[in-house]
């Protein structure tokens, strides 16, 4: 392992750029810090374990370790290396509220991302001082975001529809689901909101309310199973909700379907 010599003291704790050999498999890994990781030699899968969702990796990958998640890394072979940096996460938030930060975990980036890493690694050694390694690294995260921005992988609004609709069936605290994807809750409904037209909540109770007709049309299930499938505290909130969207109750809405199966069935 190769650590960037010249920085004392308290940065030892938080402040990296490394060169490491990589475990095949790792699950449950949570950080403190906000770590980049540049898969230089390797490929496999990463996975957000809050939030279930997988991404590919490839050698020449940038995949992030976000503050307080878990997730994991599922590589193919042995024989894996990574170039990684380090930094206290008061920099990464500084950096996510000013919208500098690309929040895909994996990051797709053009150009020679090891040469960037190198550099950085090479100032930082020519400096030998801690207060400019952060910077440069700071500067070094910035460029390596920006180099990503116009790839064509998954926004993190989407990737938190995707997260969503995998759990419609439970109680979803939309807070939580923001804090999964690092964003307040007020900056994630202002960008859902900007996506998809409708606020987080909205969008949710559509889906919800879509999953509901479906399952209605299944004889057997019985309102109140439904409503608890769904994720309602009570068959009141359910039938409550299904009536603003659809004009009529569940009860009425299964009567219409079963009046109009039997008069399809006679005609």
């Amino acid at each position: 392992m190769i650590y960037i010599d010249s920085i004392q003291g308290e940065l030892d704790k938080e402040l990296t750029l490394a060169s490491i050999s990589l475990k095949k498999e790792r699950r449950g890994f949570v950080c403190q810090h906000y770590v980049m990781v540049l898969l230089l030699k390797g490929a496999g899968t990463y996975i957000e374990e809050d939030t279930g969702i997988t991404h590919k990796l490839e050698q020449g990958d940038v995949y992030q370790r976000f503050p307080g998640r878990s997730h994991a890394q599922v590589l193919d072979t042995d024989n894996n290396e990574q170039f990684f940096l380090r930094v206290p996460t008061d920099l990464f938030t500084l950096l996510n509220d000013r919208g500098q930060l690309n929040l895909n975990p994996v990051l797709k980036i053009k150009g020679d991302t090891f040469q960037e890493y190198q550099q950085c690694f090479i100032d930082c050694q020519r400096e030998s001082d801690g207060a400019y390694a952060l910077w440069r690294i700071k500067d070094l995260i910035v460029k390596l975001h920006k180099m990503s921005l116009g790839e064509n992988s998954l926004s993190v609004i989407e990737q938190a529809i995707h997260s969503m609709e995998k759990r419609i069936h439970e109680r979803q605290s939309l807070a939580e689901i923001a804090s999964n994807f690092n964003m307040s809750y007020i900056s994630f409904r202002r960008k859902f909101k900007k996506t998809t037209g409708v606020s987080p909540g909205a969008w949710l109770i559509q889906k919800r309310i879509v999953k509901a007709v479906d399952l209605l049309n299944i004889e057997t299930l019985k309102i109140d199973e439904i409503s608890q499938y769904l994720g309602y505290p009570d068959i009141y909130t359910f039938s409550k909700q299904f009536k603003k969207v659809t004009g009529t109750s569940p009860s009425d809405f299964r009567q219409n379907l079963l009046l109009n199966s039997s008069v399809e069935s006679h005609t």
